[in-house]
């Protein structure tokens, strides 16, 4: 066996061991966030989650049902068993913004559609 052949059957056991280990090596640094996430609570809004914000213990939830859309409003104070405190029919609303904080019951929303 010549010394060129030589050099390409160990570069080919290199690149084979290299193929083999790497992606147990790199599995092992990953986290399975399945033992972290779990379903605490819910509430049935009647559509499709098309956007969702967060502002405190409030959750802000435009949702899709053809040919409408509506904006929830869901107080998460308790994660157990969150409540829906309103909800108002949109046109076409596919995402929530809120500007501002939870303050005395008031919030300045803005559904975009």
């Amino acid at each position: 066996m010549n010394k060129q052949h030589c050099e390409v059957n160990m570069l080919v056991l290199i690149l084979a061991a290299f193929l083999v280990l790497v992606p147990q090596i790199a599995h092992s640094d990953c986290v399975d966030y399945g033992d972290y996430i779990h379903q605490v609570g819910s509430v049935d809004t009647g559509g499709t989650e098309e956007g969702i914000t967060i502002s405190g213990n409030i959750a802000y939830v435009v949702t899709r049902t053809y040919p409408t859309s509506a904006l929830h409003i869901i107080d998460l104070s308790n994660p157990a068993a969150p409540v829906l405190r309103g909800s108002v029919d949109t046109y076409y609303a596919y995402n929530v913004a809120v500007s501002g904080g939870y303050h005395n019951g008031h919030s300045l929303l803005a559904a975009s559609g």
